[in-house]
């Protein structure tokens, strides 16, 4: 074996470290270091879709619920603002100075809906997951918002937590309107908190069908 430079003799070749963009470090992050990292890069606000391309998490819908995350984590904030990348109007993910700013609670569904009744909320539900299905879906329509949502989950068009938060506004509006179920402070509560998660949702991944169906 020919000595290298120093006179000693190279490292068996399982104990060679790899190169870094082989199998090192990079390899070892995880999505959410991803996010970080390419946040760090751009030093400004960027969007879910520049981020999925800056950090190579190949799925939008997962870098938004990565980000979501990293928010209520306190890490980095989200708001509507102008991406530094793209220069779009979209919701933003920024590095948060966590050591200097405490996160603001995000607003509650009736602070972004202005308290819609659960008729409204019903009706919204109805039209947006219509327009989704026209968008996504193919063949008849199924009858009644119950089956249209379970088919829009079943195919991968509305995550199953979101589905269920439908469910439970829809179930909340039947027995409001059909049975004369008083709205009370804990039914109002599960109505903005249900509310709340399809809001986020979709103003993540559908945002101009979503604001298009609003009232």
């Amino acid at each position: 074996m020919t000595p290298n430079r120093t006179g000693a003799d190279p490292p068996p070749a399982s104990r060679r470290a790899w190169p870094l963009g082989a199998r090192g470090v990079a390899e070892q992050m995880t999505n959410a270091e991803r996010i970080l990292k390419a946040l760090e890069k751009v030093g400004g606000g960027c969007c879910d879709t520049c981020l999925s391309r800056r950090s190579r998490v190949a799925a939008r819908q997962q870098v938004n619920q990565i980000c979501r995350r990293l928010e209520d984590a306190g890490t980095i904030t989200r708001g509507e603002t102008t991406c530094g990348v793209c220069g779009a109007a979209k919701t933003v993910s920024v590095l948060a100075n966590t050591s200097h700013q405490r996160r603001k609670p995000r607003p509650s569904a009736a602070d972004v809906s202005h308290s819609p009744s659960p008729e409204e909320m019903r009706n919204q539900l109805d039209r947006f997951c219509t327009g989704l299905w026209e968008k996504r879906g193919s063949g008849q329509k199924p009858d009644g918002l119950a089956a249209l949502i379970a088919e829009l989950s079943d195919r991968g068009a509305i995550p199953m937590h979101q589905a269920n938060m439908m469910h439970t506004v829809r179930a909340l509006r039947n027995a409001y309107v059909h049975d004369h179920i008083r709205i009370g402070p804990r039914e109002a509560a599960v109505l903005d908190g249900a509310w709340g998660i399809i809001h986020d949702w979709a103003e993540g991944c559908e945002r101009g069908l979503w604001r298009r169906t609003s009232r």
